[in-house]
């Protein structure tokens, strides 16, 4: 679950917040069994028990946090999707990522994942354009400002450069840098469009 501070109050709980409390959604009994708050992630390990059945499914829940206004680091992504794939993972089933909605900074950490297991873990060639033409078939409106794509393309440089420091360091660290500047650019050229307020 991907929010800033200020969709909070437009989400609606899907389980109970702290462990140890529990909470039934029709047949469904939902129990926080663990809750790791990190400074940039809540991961919750939670039991769901559907009624009249003996085996619980326990499940990881990761939710980061981003302070309001401002993207995320592309380390805090890299980071949580390491942690969706680790072997720390409770079980192998689906993975499900969301954000209010659905599309922007969903599909952001989306189509990462998908470059980083194409080149990586599947070692097959990357177009970017057409992997997002791809995802944007299958998730209407994915990835909706150019900003959101420019922080995938930043994360995997960041990725590759921080893999392979040797090689590709300095060509990552001059593109942190355009990016940085760019996104700068960005934020005072939409300041400087503000109509200023009559009074």
């Amino acid at each position: 679950m991907l929010q800033d501070q200020e969709d909070t109050d437009r989400n609606v709980p899907y389980f109970p917040s702290k462990p140890g409390e529990y909470t039934y959604y029709g047949r469904m009994f939902v129990n926080t069994k663990k809750m790791d708050d990190e400074p940039r992630f809540t991961i919750y390990t939670l039991e769901v028990l559907p009624d009249g059945c003996s085996n619980s499914h326990l499940l990881k829940l990761i939710k980061a946090k981003s302070d309001s206004g401002k993207s995320p680091s592309t380390t805090m992504i890299l980071r949580m999707l390491r942690i969706v794939s680790s072997a720390d993972r409770v079980d192998s089933g689906p993975v499900v990522v969301h954000c209010v909605s659905g599309v922007g900074r969903a599909g952001t950490v989306i189509l990462i994942d998908v470059i980083l297991q194409r080149l990586f873990a599947n070692k097959l060639p990357v177009d970017l354009v057409e992997i997002f033409q791809q995802l944007r078939n299958q998730r209407a409106s994915c990835i909706q400002r150019e900003g959101q794509f420019l922080f995938v393309v930043a994360s995997i440089v960041d990725y590759v450069g921080t893999r392979y420091p040797g090689r590709y360091r300095e060509k990552r660290d001059k593109f942190k840098e355009e990016y940085r500047n760019s996104m700068t650019d960005k934020k005072e050229s939409a300041e400087e469009k503000k109509v200023p307020v009559a009074t």
